[in-house]
């Protein structure tokens, strides 16, 4: 049987990671307003500036690492609300298989289904899609002087409980280690970490000279909202020049955020 235009699919992807894109969209709702998913045939991007223009978040989502993808057309740009889409996907469960699909014959919409086959149960809501105007953004390849792969859980604790201190965070990587350093009026912290021979899971290429910078302990605490995404947040440094942090996005892709330095 032939499909009918109103079947006809612009997009669709399909993944039973569906607690993984619920937690992805869950920490840039506050983050981001109004973005544009762009898809082509090799998967899903978004690339976006907060409403500030401090920080730049850039997805990026393998269509090979979904259970379904297609895109046919050769690019599909998809418009919307990031706090508007997330109340559509906060009841996801662990069990369910999501699906997004857009339609030929209706553009303007987003169509995300929930199934459950232990329940029996499929639950469909449809977003309006959003005629967003926005900059092209891109993140150029920059060979960093310093990247610190560390437990993101740590790495989550140490920026909430130097955030009691002060409105903002040195980040500095060299021969002692990672520091990161809170100075406030009333009272100063200092959280020095080295390396050990046994920890798998923290690995600073200290390069031959110290590298820091100061950062805003506010983003840094949104950012780190992305800790149930990935046990390994990796950090990269170089003077003058924003942080980044990455995310992986479960096996489907991965998250990064790029934050300037404050002036002080």
């Amino acid at each position: 049987m032939s499909n009918t235009c109103e079947d006809e699919i612009l997009v669709s992807f399909h993944t039973v990671q569906g607690t993984t894109i619920k937690g992805l969209f869950e920490s840039m709702k506050e983050i981001l307003n109004d973005v544009n998913m762009r898809f082509d045939k090799t998967g899903m991007k978004i690339t976006a500036m907060d409403g500030n223009k401090c920080a730049c978040v850039h997805i990026k989502l393998e269509g090979s690492k979904f259970e379904h993808f297609e895109c046919n057309l050769e690019n599909v740009v998809a418009g919307v609300n990031m706090l508007s889409l997330f109340k559509l996907i906060k009841t996801i469960g662990s069990h369910d298989t999501v699906k997004f699909n857009i339609y030929k014959n209706k553009p303007y919409e987003l169509v995300i289904m929930f199934e459950n086959s232990s329940k029996n149960t499929t639950t469909k809501s449809v977003l309006k899609l959003l005629d967003i105007n926005e900059d092209i953004y891109s993140i150029p390849d920059v060979e960093f002087d310093s990247q610190i792969n560390m437990p993101s859980l740590d790495f989550q604790k140490y920026c909430r409980d130097l955030s009691i201190f002060s409105e903002v965070i040195k980040i500095r990587s060299g021969p002692a280690g990672l520091e990161l350093i809170a100075d406030g009026d009333f009272a100063s912290q200092h959280v020095c970490i080295s390396q050990s021979s046994d920890d798998a899971n923290m690995h600073i290429n200290k390069g031959t000279e110290a590298v820091e910078g100061i950062y805003s302990v506010k983003y840094l605490n949104l950012f780190t909202k992305s800790t149930n995404l990935s046990n390994i947040v990796e950090l990269y440094l170089m003077n003058e020049y924003p942080l980044i942090l990455v995310y992986y996005v479960g096996n489907l892709g991965k998250l990064q955020y790029c934050l300037a330095p404050k002036v002080v």
